[in-house]
């Protein structure tokens, strides 16, 4: 189902025949919405070249013109009211349409059949019931159309003429106010409404004048020269640009009628969904004649099914009655910001994923009241859901989609600077740097699982520890996995190095230089068994018996409680006094030495490398023991004969 110009919705790149100024059903969204910039007061595309694109894109016929009235007419045999833009007509007309007293086009032109609608409203009821039920609103809506049946022949908006001499609806000046309940109106200086005030007078437009507020100017104009209390357009100084969407006047633009079963609701599109969500207000037709009025164009009634597909995708709300009254008057959109802001608030409020949830929520919002306790234990979602989770909903669900509630925010950043303090404790020195393609940090996010309640404490800390330390057994989160499969290129999670320092020393201290060295996946093994053990001694001593048992074989003739340090130290003192120098220990006779536990032995083998290797102070010591066995004097080594 797609859009046209007027708002209807039917099958996409067909033609209301009824209403075939709307132009084919090819938009997205409602006018004023996206690409769909809507009919102007002339009844014709605001950007015709953009539809004609559109048409010529959807491969359709267009079937907008402009008004038949106008075709054989030209500026100068025209008549303009002096009072009444195209759009105002338009207002009336819909009115009047609504009302049941008009079945002609909403066309801003006021001809015999506006006027016969116009005078059979006034001789009926219908001014004072709206009176009764709005204010005052009814004596200016009464006043209009008295204006409007003392007009004769074809009479067009204010905002079409361009200098000719004007026709007036009436013998004196209008001017645009406001009720003190919000409604808008015309009326002349004299003709003021009780409990209203000029536009001029209203603390939003200071430093405009009377001038500024004159009736040829339509409503969106009007609202348009919001000041907030600063010159603005038309004031002695100007002024930024304001418009409908500043002012806020959107508020009730681009709703849809639909009706079921003799019942009508005026229905929000919700921005942002996929297939479309709408929300519903059930509405009669006096209130919705009053809602669609000062600038709103009143759609057409759009029959449904109950098994039709929007209508499945429609959540009911209740009575029009209870919709925010800003909202109702056209001073507070009620999706502003709601569709950039909701993926933000989906993030850090994952139960708004439950429909029913979702629905209990958004009627809040729209209706600006907080929610009950009560509304959330009555759903599905509470009952199956752990009391951690109903926690953080009941705390988390302020109205702001920006920011969570102070409490909630201070909840969450507590966690997450406990759970950095905990993963660098456990050995993740990085963990502030590991962040997905999203830019999301993967401490954030593991914080927030704990925080939402969708993780246990025990959970989260055994979590942790599967992070830091794979070795520890523990099956990691499905979710941590699908994660870090999704996490930026070239920053992996440095897992924990802890104990790893301890067990190079003890496995220098039982093994010595040579079988001591490990490699880094033996060391990470060690370390881990220290790591997991029931208590970090326990572990250190599991980790002593696999090198005893490792010295032993190495080592066979020593006591099995003897360091390969205290097994070596004898042997280091003996062969640096028979060699004048240590010896490397990795070289294989030292090695050789201790293995053999024998002082001959150690002695042949000791002097046979001290020889081979030049060791001065034993080369001295048998040149002399030469020397004195051949009854020669000193002999003095290394001297050229």
């Amino acid at each position: 189902m797609k859009y046209n110009l007027l708002g209807q919705t039917g099958p996409e790149g067909q033609t209301n025949p009824d209403a075939p100024e709307g132009g084919p059903y090819i938009y997205d969204e409602a006018p004023g919405f996206g690409d769909n910039k809507g009919l102007n007061a002339k009844g014709t595309p605001v950007d015709e070249q953009q539809h004609k694109d559109k048409v010529d894109d959807a491969g359709v016929e267009d079937t907008t013109t402009s008004s038949e009235d106008t075709t054989e007419e030209t500026q100068d045999t025209k008549q303009y009211s002096g009072s009444l833009t195209v759009e105002q007509i338009m207002d009336y007309q819909t009115i009047l349409k609504g009302r049941g007293f008009y079945t002609g086009a909403i066309d801003g032109i006021i001809g015999p059949a506006t006027r016969a609608a116009a005078q059979a409203m006034l001789d009926s009821d219908a001014p004072q019931d709206i009176d009764a039920t709005r204010g005052n609103q009814g004596k200016a809506l009464a006043q209009a159309l008295d204006a409007i049946t003392q007009t004769t022949g074809l009479i067009y908006g204010s905002d079409l003429n361009s200098g000719q001499e004007e026709t007036t609806t009436g013998d004196t000046t209008m001017y645009w106010g406001r009720y003190d309940s919000g409604s808008w109106f015309t009326s002349t200086l004299d003709g003021k409404p009780e409990g209203s005030k000029w536009g001029w007078e209203l603390k939003e437009f200071e430093g405009l004048g009377q001038d500024d507020f004159l009736s040829n100017k339509s409503l969106d104009e009007i609202l348009g020269q919001v000041t907030d209390g600063v010159s603005g357009p038309g004031g002695p100084e100007g002024g930024s640009e304001g418009g409908p969407e500043d002012s806020g006047s959107t508020g009730f633009q681009g709703t849809q009628l639909w009706e079921l079963d003799g019942k009508t609701y005026v229905v929000f599109t919700v921005p942002g969904t996929d297939p479309a969500l709408f929300i519903r207000y059930e509405a009669d037709e006096p209130t919705l004649n009053l809602y669609y009025s000062s600038g709103r164009v009143k759609p057409d009634v759009i029959s449904k099914s109950a098994n039709n597909e929007e209508w499945v995708n429609s959540s009911f709300f209740g009575s029009l009655a209870e919709v925010d009254e800003d909202i109702l008057l056209g001073n507070k959109d009620p999706f502003t910001g709601l569709a950039d802001k909701f993926d933000t608030a989906k993030k850090y409020r994952p139960w708004l994923e439950d429909d029913e949830l979702y629905d209990i929520w958004l009627e809040a919002f729209i209706e600006d009241r907080d929610i009950l306790d009560e509304e959330w234990k009555t759903t599905e979602w509470w009952r199956t859901h752990t009391q951690e989770e109903r926690d953080w909903l009941l705390l988390s669900q302020g109205k702001d989609l920006g920011s969570l509630p102070a409490d909630a925010e201070a909840y969450l950043s507590n966690n997450i600077i406990r759970f950095r303090d905990m993963f660098k404790a456990a050995g993740v020195t990085n963990i502030e740097d590991i962040v997905n393609t999203d830019g999301e940090s993967f401490l954030d996010w593991f914080s927030f699982n704990f925080t939402s309640g969708s993780w246990t404490e025990v959970y989260a800390l055994d979590q942790l520890k599967a992070v830091a330390d794979p070795s520890t057994g523990i099956e990691l989160d499905e979710s941590i996995s699908t994660w870090m499969d999704g996490k930026a290129q070239g920053v992996d999670v440095s897992t924990t190095k802890r104990f790893e320092a301890q067990v190079e020393n003890l496995a220098n201290e039982w093994l010595g230089p040579l079988y001591g060295v490990l490699t880094d996946e033996q060391k990470a093994d060690y370390a881990a068994m220290i790591r997991n053990a029931e208590s970090e001694e326990i572990g250190a001593s599991n980790v002593i018996d696999k090198f005893k048992g490792i010295r032993g074989t190495l080592f066979g003739d020593y006591d099995e409680n003897l360091t390969y340090n205290e097994i070596a130290t004898p042997w280091r003192n003996y062969s640096f006094q028979l060699l004048g120098q240590r010896m490397d220990e990795t070289d294989s006779t030292f090695v050789d030495v201790i293995k053999a536990n024998d002082q001959k032995t150690a002695t042949t083998m000791l002097t046979e490398w001290g020889i081979n290797n030049n060791a001065s102070t034993l080369l001295d010591k048998v040149t002399d023991e030469i020397g004195q066995a051949l009854g020669a004097g000193q002999v003095v080594r290394g001297v050229s004969t």
